[in-house]
């Protein structure tokens, strides 16, 4: 057979075809593909499919490898699973949760896909588990009078990327396109588009086990209870010294405390012997003295 090098494929056998065509890449571009065995017939990790068989049993749904009727199965979003029914009386439906609604990302054997792949007795089903499919999906016959569970839950395992695609936003610890039941660590950067917040019992901790620096391209506001008492600009600290110590004496306490400044500016004028010395207050015990002692 000839290279398929970006134009229709064309074959020693006289086969030609303008909707069969693969790119440098090796990507096949077809109107549809037909194989020469039925959909989820491949098993394990080699084909990515997961395959389930499904059986009739007094009036039941019976899975193959699982006890009893109707059982509950779990199925991994961003899986694809292949079911094998052979059913006599009953015809197999998924539903969301709902009960009402089927659930339409589904292929069945003979190329039908959506609403005409549901209601098989026989024959292969393949059902794809998107990121954004519920927790719960309903198994069941048309009337819902015999029904089971597949209950939905996140992958897990060691992943070369994730890309979670869901936009829904986080308002509390269990809500958001990703929440995480346990502790998280991250060995890199960690880029965060909206705001951080932090719950906790007690003191919330932000701790490092090395130097700590907080960045701002503007300023570094404080508040308390949604309230503003103070911040850092690019002019210094600007947060009031209000209940503040100075060497853990109270800032306005009756007892005196010792304090070193470079410089200081005091003004206003003193009214009594213990009030900060300032300029005026020297000269003014210095006339004082000078007319007392008549110097």
């Amino acid at each position: 057979m000839k290279k398929a090098t970006g134009t229709a494929l064309e074959s020693d056998f006289g086969f030609k075809s303008p909707s069969f065509s693969v790119d440098a890449l090796g990507n096949i571009i077809a109107n549809s593909i037909s194989t020469t065995e039925p959909i989820g017939s491949g098993t394990g990790s080699a084909s990515g499919i997961t395959n389930f068989k499904i059986t009739e049993l007094g009036g039941s749904f019976q899975f193959t490898g699982y006890v009893g009727s109707n059982p509950t199965i779990e199925l991994e979003r961003g899986k694809t699973y292949s079911f094998e029914i052979e059913l006599t009386d009953l015809n197999f439906y998924v539903f969301l949760s709902n009960e009402v609604t089927q659930y339409t990302n589904i292929i069945d054997s003979d190329g039908n896909t959506g609403l005409a792949a549901q209601g098989r007795k026989t024959g292969i089903i393949q059902l794809t588990i998107t990121t954004d499919t519920g927790d719960t999906l309903i198994y069941a016959n048309n009337d819902r009078s015999v029904k089971g569970t597949f209950s939905i839950i996140n992958p897990t395992g060691v992943f070369g990327g994730l890309s979670v695609t869901n936009t829904t936003n986080a308002t509390g610890l269990s809500t958001g396109a990703v929440t995480v039941a346990g502790g998280a660590s991250v060995s890199k950067d960690l880029y965060i588009g909206g705001n951080l917040f932090m719950e906790g019992t007690g003191d919330v901790s932000f701790a490092s086990s090395t130097n700590l620096t907080l960045g701002s391209n503007n300023r570094v506001i404080f508040t308390i209870d949604s309230t503003t008492v103070g911040e850092i600009t690019e002019d210094g600290f600007k947060t009031p010294l209000v209940n503040t110590t100075v060497n853990n004496t109270v800032i306005g306490n009756t007892t005196p405390a010792e304090a070193t400044f470079t410089t200081a500016s005091v003004t206003s004028t003193p009214t009594t012997v213990n009030n900060v010395t300032n300029k005026a207050y020297v000269d003014q015990q210095d006339i004082a003295l000078s007319i007392a002692l008549g110097s």
